[in-house]
């Protein structure tokens, strides 16, 4: 735990926010930003998750920002850390862990230990309302969605672990022998992938508030909507375009039946089994999911997977989250479609 805080830690200094007993959430957050700036939505979701009883600890994968973002957010941290950019997420998500733990002592007064990062934008409303519908649930650890995508897990950019001895055993289990792992993919199937894997295997109940496998038998039997069949064929289409020529010909004309599917089936399982990067639109419209990713909005390959709907839908369901939060973001990030 020691070689996780010296090694990466540059400056911490404290906020505004002071345990007190309402604050019975434990909350790591991490911000990364190619600017060095602290967006607007990020301070809006740092507030709401302060409103909602967490204790945030703010982890910025940017050694350096300018005391004009960072006092933004102080009223709603209890302490902010800003750290070198190393490991991704979970390089973030640890460190804070092993900070409140090396601050705190004992972390037993809270109920529960959220991990939670700026990959997203939102709430669209209070997460109060979340929170009151899963405290019922049995999971041990859960998220707001889940994945197929490879082995199954709580996709990470908002983890809610049950504060217990033997659930915090586990996560001790990673942050003791921590290692700083700079590609992305093996941080995913390491860390996202890996920690869900250990809990199942040690008998943990883990699941989701929008589950996958409802999201896809409301998309594929129960919706009349035409936007959700639209979006699934862009998605296929964009997923099979990136595919290589040379292997499509090869899979067209063989008769390996494996090979020849491979395409259909690797294009189905984005389009219908990555959580909220395939399923956006039905997991806000009809399952209140308080997200949408970032990524999904920014980038230019992934224009057809959402196609502006994203705008319509917040402003029919969620009036009072402000759209300017998101399109200020992107006007500054991305890079297509700038004058």
């Amino acid at each position: 735990m020691e070689k996780i805080l010296n090694d990466c830690i540059v400056t911490s200094r404290k906020g505004g926010a002071v345990l007190s007993p309402q604050y019975d959430k434990l909350c790591i957050f991490c911000h990364y930003d190619s600017d060095n700036q602290i967006a607007d939505y990020v301070v809006e979701c740092v507030s709401a998750l302060h409103r909602a009883g967490c204790h945030v600890y703010f982890v910025s994968n940017c050694p350096i920002i300018d005391d004009i973002y960072l006092n933004r957010i102080e009223p709603y941290v209890a302490h902010i850390l800003l750290r070198n950019n190393q490991g991704y997420d979970f390089g973030a998500y640890f460190t804070g862990y092993a900070f409140a733990k090396d601050e705190q002592h004992s972390l037993d007064h809270y109920k529960s230990i959220l991990f939670v990062n700026d990959s997203v934008y939102g709430p669209f409303y209070p997460l109060e309302e979340v929170f009151n519908q899963m405290n019922s649930s049995r999971f041990d650890l859960w998220g707001l969605t889940d994945s197929f995508n490879g082995k199954y897990h709580i996709q990470s950019y908002f983890w809610v672990f049950k504060n217990e001895p033997k659930v915090r055993e586990v996560l001790d289990s990673y942050l003791d022998p921590f290692e700083m792992i700079d590609d992305k993919g093996a941080v995913v199937g390491y860390y996202e992938v890996g920690i869900c894997s250990k809990m199942l295997r040690n008998g943990f109940n883990i699941g989701a508030m929008c589950p996958s496998e409802r999201v896809i038998c409301f998309e594929k039997w129960q919706s009349d909507d035409p936007h959700i069949a639209q979006l699934k064929e862009n998605i296929k289409a964009t997923v099979k375009s990136k595919i290589n020529v040379i292997k499509r010909i090869r899979a067209a004309f063989s008769k390996n039946r494996k090979l020849k599917y491979y395409h259909q089936v690797h294009s189905d399982l984005h389009a219908y089994c990555t959580g909220i990067y395939g399923s956006w639109y039905t997991l806000v419209k009809y399952f209140s999911c308080p997200f949408i990713k970032v990524s999904l909005l920014k980038g230019i390959n992934t224009y057809h997977y959402h196609e502006c709907l994203y705008a319509c839908v917040l402003e029919e369901l969620y009036p009072n989250y402000s759209l300017d939060l998101i399109e200020g973001h992107l006007k500054r990030v991305r890079s297509w479609g700038k004058k």
